[in-house]
């Protein structure tokens, strides 16, 4: 399982800001599943009803999920990296753009 993050080198970001930019785009693809299930709640805290393949859960849990972080040189690019991300999709769970 690999996911690919693409982030924008025009934007000039710190190391750190980068960093942490990459950081919250690896998690974001989580969110976004946990935003999309029902959810129920139960007082003080919310239960959600979530759907993931179990082969992503498994590589994921155990350490198999390769994160590939690669540049864009500007905007432009980036989102023709959108569309290449397309054709590479069936090996990516999720590309994350910064």
């Amino acid at each position: 399982m690999r996911q690919l993050i693409i982030a924008r080198k025009d934007l000039h970001m710190s190391a750190g800001k980068l960093a942490a930019q990459v950081s919250h785009a690896s998690m974001a693809w989580l969110s976004h599943v946990i935003r999309r299930s029902p959810k129920a709640d139960e007082g003080d805290k919310y239960a959600y009803t979530v759907e993931i393949d179990k082969d992503v859960v498994e590589q994921w849990l155990n350490g198999i999920f390769t994160k590939t972080v690669c540049e864009a040189k500007s905007k432009s690019q980036l989102m023709r990296s959108a569309g290449f991300w397309l054709d590479l999709s069936k090996f990516c769970l999720m590309c994350c753009l910064i």
